[in-house]
């Protein structure tokens, strides 16, 4: 396995196009509702979390808002992907980033392949935040990241426990789904199942995440002793 680095420029379109795979094939553990493919939005929020991904790739090599990616190649097929880490580095804190997306191939996990990637990031920014699902925290703990608090329905984790002072120049997710696009797609969805199929689907939506946010809290309160 190799570990390359885009910071300057980004991958060619093959790489772009596997990123992107996998960002649609872990469409749930990597968004932070963690929508489940049963919900008849399922394909809506894989389409934006997929446009979101694509459109901080092609922000990299842009100094006033800067993002970088690593991905991990195949040691036999060398133009495989698999494996990725994409990151924002904080402005005005050349120490320190934040973690958007990371997702390892289902058929290589548990090779090192995700800790190979954070530690090629810790070696540039030995200050990383990120936010994670409860069953992902020891995981992270194993390479150097301790639970700090939550956010929304996520643990939020960090390897200082002062948070950072800086910027990262979030893509605001809620602008893909508001877009003409998403609302075509709804429509399209609405068209297929139906409208009250859809109000339903809400419904079993804002009860999954009130569910995770209640979870995480708990955990975060039992393992930080409040």
């Amino acid at each position: 396995m190799s570990i390359v680095l885009y910071h300057q420029a980004g991958p060619d379109k093959s790489s772009i196009d596997q990123v992107l795979n996998l960002v649609a094939s872990f469409c749930t553990d990597l968004r932070l509702d963690a929508i489940p493919i049963s919900n008849a939005f399922y394909s809506l929020y894989q389409w934006a979390l997929v446009r979101e991904v694509d459109s901080y790739i092609r922000r990299i090599g842009h100094t006033s808002a800067p993002v970088e990616l690593l991905l991990a190649f195949d040691e036999v097929k060398l133009d495989e992907v698999v494996g990725f880490l994409l990151y924002l580095p904080v402005m005005k804190q050349p120490n320190a980033c934040g973690v958007c997306y990371m997702a390892v191939k289902s058929s290589y996990q548990r090779r090192g392949i995700g800790k190979s990637l954070l530690a090629t990031m810790l070696d540039r920014y030995p200050h990383a935040e990120l936010t994670c699902s409860v069953s992902n925290v020891r995981f992270y703990e194993s390479v150097g990241f301790s639970v700090v608090g939550t956010h929304s329905s996520q643990v939020a984790m960090s390897t200082r426990e002062q948070p950072t002072e800086g910027e990262i120049l979030l893509i605001d997710a809620r602008s893909i789904l508001g877009s003409p696009e998403a609302r075509q797609r709804q429509m399209e969805l609405e068209q297929r199942w139906g409208k009250k199929e859809m109000r339903y689907a809400i419904q079993q939506f804002e009860r999954h995440v009130s569910k995770l946010v209640l979870q995480t809290n708990e955990f975060v309160k039992a393992r930080l002793g409040r």
